[in-house]
């Protein structure tokens, strides 16, 4: 998907953009180093993955999915994806699971063989959240822009640019 490609070059480019969004990481998390790696058998492919510093055994790693569209398949294949990188890589630290959507009501699958990993171990980006509140991470704001009507994009980019101007520290 040409979103996932998006999504590779911010992060590979920034990788720690990726500590605003995991509220149970330290004010002082930073030294990500990002990838996609393809997990083998399948062709599991994650969108990203990001490892946290050798030398900081406090900080997960972050598998990291960009799902914009429906897909009832999604929630089973990303917990096959997630028990695969963690298996291959032998990975015995902690880990959590980024998901950037368009919001979390779309239909991703039933949810029930699921639960316990996506209530423990998901952490939900959502571009236009479902209860109809802004997005409040600049970030979040920006990259909400791909699922916004082409109609709205303008102004809404011209609302982010000026608030940048007037709020620097917010970006």
């Amino acid at each position: 998907m040409a979103s996932d490609k998006l999504f590779y070059a911010i992060f590979q480019d920034n990788p720690d953009l990726i500590v605003r969004w995991v509220d149970e990481l330290p004010a002082d998390a930073a030294g990500y180093c990002f990838s996609a790696p393809v997990l083998k058998e399948r062709e599991y492919r994650l969108d990203g993955l990001f490892f946290p510093p050798d030398d900081r055994v406090d900080l997960p790693a972050i598998v990291l999915e960009a799902q914009m569209a429906p897909d009832p398949d999604f929630l089973l294949r990303l917990y096959a994806e997630s028990a695969r990188f963690v298996q291959q890589t032998k990975w015995q630290r902690q880990w959590v699971v980024v998901v950037i959507c368009p919001n979390r009501t779309m239909n991703f699958g039933l949810i029930t063989p699921v639960r316990e990993f996506v209530e423990q171990r998901v952490r939900w980006i959502e571009l236009l959240p479902s209860d109809g509140q802004a997005a409040s991470e600049p970030l979040t704001k920006v990259l909400g822009l791909l699922v916004q009507p082409e109609a709205k994009v303008r102004a809404i980019s011209d609302s982010l640019r000026q608030q940048a101007a007037t709020n620097p520290a917010a970006g």
